[in-house]
């Protein structure tokens, strides 16, 4: 993602630093995409199906020894040598964006009476879609006597547990669905609330159930099972409208 720092975001300069300096490469390397949605995802919307095709740096040399030349497919190895390249720096990047250990929840707030709470979080991006914290806060909250609802538990009952990516509309439309109604389900009258598992401010869904929650008068908890007061909520907002604004 961008810097939301603006003296950052001018040393990020995209269409002057890189499409600028590439064109005709870069519509190479997004001719490779279409070719390789249409043999991966036959029939589908063009999304990046990550699982299919990892072995990115044996790619990269093999391509590479053949640079110069085309493939069977008549698409330049060496444009598919730059889709590798980019697709690796992609996954470390992204790597280097979770964080290494799960979050740490000691005896979050006690809840009698058969309150529900709703665990919210990233999962675009985190190995094994960030599944692992979703539970571990499920577990917590669980036995501090919640009644649990985890979007984690929520996919794999549907079977989506692999990361399609942003461009994949129906399936984030399907998990939308599921989410926001089982959400729609949680009255502040009976002390129902949502949990914010670390990393959720970069997380567009995990954004939009914090705000539907706030709509609909929940209280809000982070991972640890402690408020989070509305000041910094009320800073998140300004920052999404800025974000929003920048577009």
């Amino acid at each position: 993602m961008l810097p939301t720092d603006p003296t950052l975001r001018k040393e990020t300069p995209i269409a002057r630093g890189v499409l600028d300096y590439f064109p005709d490469a870069i519509a190479a390397v997004a001719h490779v995409s279409f070719v390789g949605n249409r043999q991966h995802n036959p029939g589908e919307e063009m999304h990046w199906a990550r699982a299919k095709s990892s072995d990115h740096a044996d790619c990269i040399a093999r391509h590479l020894i053949e640079r110069g030349t085309t493939d069977n497919d008549n698409i330049r190895h060496s444009a598919k040598v730059a889709w590798r390249a980019l697709a690796m720096l992609q996954l470390e990047l992204e790597s280097d964006a979770v964080p290494t250990e799960q979050p740490t929840i000691e005896a979050p707030i006690t809840r009698k009476g058969g309150s529900k709470i709703y665990i919210a979080g990233p999962m675009r991006g985190y190995p094994e879609l960030n599944f692992p914290a979703f539970d571990t806060a499920r577990d917590a909250f669980t036995q501090a006597g919640w009644i649990v609802t985890s979007p984690a538990c929520l996919s794999r009952a549907s079977g989506n547990t692999m990361d399609r990516g942003y461009l994949d509309h129906e399936y984030n439309r399907a998990c939308a669905e599921t989410d926001t109604n089982a959400l729609l389900g949680f009255r502040a009258e009976n002390g129902d609330a949502i949990a914010m598992l670390p990393g959720w401010e970069t997380s567009t869904g995990a954004v939009a159930e914090l705000s539907l929650a706030r709509w609909l008068g929940l209280r809000i908890y982070d991972a640890g099972g402690s408020l989070l007061r509305s000041a910094r909520l009320d800073s998140l907002g300004r920052s999404i409208a800025n974000f929003l604004n920048d577009q």
